[in-house]
């Protein structure tokens, strides 16, 4: 029902911002402030700020993201997926919700520092029920994980929302990494040395 609601708010937004450039403004801060999408890649970051050509008008949309989605994706084309967001600072971004899906273990890159004011971090791993299946395996969360830390080093809350499975000590270790952080729920992820994705 929410997302229904957010759709049928951004419809009425979108007719409001065609207005005059009072109502541009005014609407384009409420669209842009909150763009979780889920395992919507379109609604990724990369994917909207592909739409955009101009890169003011990048920088103009990035300024009002406070909460937003990130894919990961296959990492056979990691160019294609940072560039983007290259050259794009997000000065309000304080939430992320990063979707994992099945092949991904490319977390795509913001420009340096434009994730330094991330607070919070949700991971969706994708872990599937009908077979009980994790989503992705041991390497690729390694790959992930190093990655938060480097786009993400102010983080102080991590969620894993489901299931996963990573090696022994790698949760300690990305752990370390993150000084600033002072809630990390895990209690769905599973250390491993058992290889595979099958549970």
């Amino acid at each position: 029902m929410d997302n229904w609601r957010a759709c049928f708010r951004s419809g009425y937004l979108l007719q409001c911002i065609q207005v005059n450039s009072l109502w541009f403004s005014e609407g384009a801060r409420h669209l842009w402030t909150n763009i979780i999408g889920g395992f919507h890649d379109e609604l990724a970051l990369p994917s909207l700020f592909a739409r955009i050509v101009d890169p003011r008008r990048k920088q103009f949309y990035a300024n009002f993201v406070k909460e937003a989605s990130l894919m990961a994706i296959s990492d056979y084309q990691p160019e294609e997926s940072d560039a983007p967001l290259r050259g794009v600072n997000f000065p309000r971004l304080e939430y992320v919700f990063l979707c994992c899906p099945i092949g991904g273990s490319h977390v795509p890159r913001l420009q340096a520092g434009a994730g330094a004011k991330v607070k919070v971090l949700d991971i969706d791993p994708n872990f599937e029920y009908y077979p009980e299946t994790y989503g992705l395996d041991q390497e690729a969360w390694t790959e992930i994980l190093e990655a938060i830390t480097v786009i993400f080093p102010n983080l102080e809350a991590v969620t894993f929302e489901d299931r996963a499975k990573v090696y022994p000590g790698e949760l300690g270790r990305f752990a370390e990494r993150l000084p600033r952080l002072q809630a990390f729920d895990h209690s769905r992820v599973v250390e491993s040395d058992v290889l595979g994705r099958l549970v």
